[in-house]
């Protein structure tokens, strides 16, 4: 039981740093932020491991590289975003793209802009001394939106390809006999 969980742990932290580099390192310049495609590790975590594991990887990688890229105010809108979307995931089955997890990529890459647009809102109406029953914070934060959408489009076009490349290795089979 323990080697399983170690195996577990150990495959979460592997996917937490996927998405950490490919959240820090490929990055397009945004107006409230950027642009990056560790949204497909999220959605690799959340086919690949149960939900708790997959949540933990999501937020923690996610959340330090908001930190290590100077982000800080958003690693807690982050990490509960990124472990939202792993939410509909599911790792049953033979295959990392099946129709549920393709379903699921898609809830993920929407999830990705209102989530940010909600936390934009509300950090925009902290800042500003403002509430959140006004428009202005609101409108301020929609201004991303193309950008988290962008994001949540590519990243579920990474996801897709990753996804039917590791089917094709049968990548996930050798990875369930390693899990158990």
């Amino acid at each position: 039981m323990k080697s399983k969980i170690l195996r577990r742990l150990a495959l979460s932290a592997v996917m937490a740093a996927l998405v950490f580099l490919l959240t820090l390192l490929v990055r397009i310049p945004a107006p409230l932020g950027y642009v990056h495609l560790g949204d497909a590790a999220v959605c690799l975590a959340a086919a690949l491991l149960p939900v708790p594991y997959a949540a933990a990887a999501a937020a923690v990688g996610a959340a330090l590289s908001d930190l290590a890229g100077g982000f800080a105010v958003y690693m807690i809108p982050t990490a509960l975003i990124k472990a939202a979307m792993t939410l509909a995931f599911t790792r049953k089955g033979a295959r990392i793209l099946c129709r549920r997890n393709l379903l699921a990529a898609l809830i993920a890459a929407l999830i990705t802009p209102a989530g940010y647009v909600a936390a934009d809102a509300v950090l925009l109406a902290l800042a500003g001394g403002g509430s959140l029953l006004s428009a202005a914070p609101w409108a301020a934060a929609a201004a991303d939106l193309p950008y988290n959408a962008l994001q949540g489009a590519a990243s579920l076009a990474l996801f897709t390809a990753a996804a039917l490349l590791l089917d094709r290795l049968d990548f996930k089979a050798r990875l369930d006999r390693q899990l158990r």
